[in-house]
């Protein structure tokens, strides 16, 4: 298992974008969507906090996701949705939260033009699940997803007929990080192992 000893958040900041990257304008337009990637100090490691989403929602339901949503028109930017979304979720609250920067996009299959915001969770908070969405919440220590074979590839068939290379993690305390979620997630590892 890869060690983190002396791991300080602040810096990944090199490494991520100081503003999000402008939207893409192509064929179609996409939707903006932003999440956050939280990275906390928990049980004496660093790791990243996920949710489960709720078997009630009609989209993604039961799928772990970062927490996050589609941009409202009072957002200012990509942080204020991952925020906004957080605390709508969990009750982060945006006091608690350094935003470090951003990643790039990534356009989901949804029509979602995404932008994932890395935020230090620096004081700890109560969570608390909103009910409607969100089934649970849990950390992943990042050492994990620097261990060798945790980490897979697959081809799958889509409902639209192709075949795509999907991302999966080993599953983590019962909970499984794949998809959209996972591309993220290596994403985000790979700058981890920069610093």
């Amino acid at each position: 298992m890869a060690s983190l000893d002396g791991f300080d958040p602040k810096r990944l900041i090199p490494h991520l974008m100081v503003e999000p990257e402008e939207e893409k304008q192509g064929l179609y337009h996409l939707k903006s969507a932003a999440v956050l990637v939280p990275i906390l100090f928990f049980n004496g490691e660093w790791c990243l906090l996920f949710t489960r989403r709720s078997n009630r929602l009609r989209k993604h339901s039961g799928q772990v996701a970062f927490p996050g949503g589609s941009s409202d028109e009072t957002d200012l930017n990509p942080a204020a949705t991952a925020l906004r979304e957080a605390h709508e979720e969990i009750a982060l609250p945006d006091s608690h939260v350094k935003i470090l920067g951003y990643m790039h996009p990534f356009e989901a299959n949804s029509g979602f033009s995404v932008t994932p915001v890395v935020g230090w969770i620096h004081t700890p908070f109560q969570v608390v699940p909103s009910e409607d969405e969100v089934a649970r919440v849990f950390s992943v220590p990042l050492t994990w997803f620097l261990t060798d074979g945790h980490l897979q590839y697959r081809t799958v068939e889509t409902p639209w007929e192709r075949r795509e290379k999907v991302i999966f993690y080993e599953p983590y305390d019962g909970e499984l990080v794949w998809g959209f979620t996972g591309w993220i997630t290596r994403d985000f590892m790979d700058i981890v192992k920069a610093v």
